[in-house]
């Protein structure tokens, strides 16, 4: 569920700041590309939840493992 919950919040987040009228400057890229990285650690988790099931591929835990870590890293230029 924190997937879900994360994915609401970004859109919260998205919608509080600009209101969804993205003007592009250097923060907003820094938000898009996080945001683009959080779906696509949900997606790798989901895939690895719900279809993959038990044993997963060998690439399943380096690459969410990876993602989440460049995700923490770019959530910090954003912020910054």
């Amino acid at each position: 569920y924190i997937s879900y919950a994360a994915l609401l919040f970004i859109m919260i987040h998205v919608y509080l700041v600009t209101g969804f009228n993205l003007r592009f400057d250097f923060r907003e890229l820094t938000g898009i590309a996080t945001t683009i990285l959080i779906a696509l650690n949900i997606i790798v988790g989901i895939l690895g939840q719900y279809v993959f099931k038990k044993p997963r591929p060998q690439w399943f835990k380096p690459m969410h493992r990876l993602l989440t870590l460049i995700s923490i890293f770019i959530i910090i230029l954003h912020i910054d």
